[in-house]
């Protein structure tokens, strides 16, 4: 499975946990999948530092799922997968 683009949805923080929640809507090169996900990093975290965060939680998620826990299939991130959420204000 290629993940080829990341859209990210109701990024919220939630200071009292010191944790950032949004839903992850990922593009595969076999469909979509939507995940909620959540990074714990402080309040002033760069925008950057949470998406990845983020990402990396929807991976760990991914990782979870028997096909992938088995190794019938991988997970692959495209290079540019966080470009335009990365590039948003």
């Amino acid at each position: 499975m290629r993940i080829q683009n990341v859209r990210v949805v109701g990024l919220t923080h939630l200071p009292h946990m010191e944790t950032y929640r949004a839903t992850l809507q990922l593009l595969t090169d076999r469909g979509g999948i939507t995940l909620n996900c959540k990074a714990r990093l402080g309040e002033n975290a760069p925008r950057p530092d949470i998406l990845r965060t983020l990402l990396e939680d929807a991976i760990s998620q991914l990782g979870r799922m028997p096909e992938v826990r088995t190794g019938r299939q991988t997970v692959e991130l495209a290079e540019n997968a966080l470009h335009s959420e990365l590039n948003e204000a």
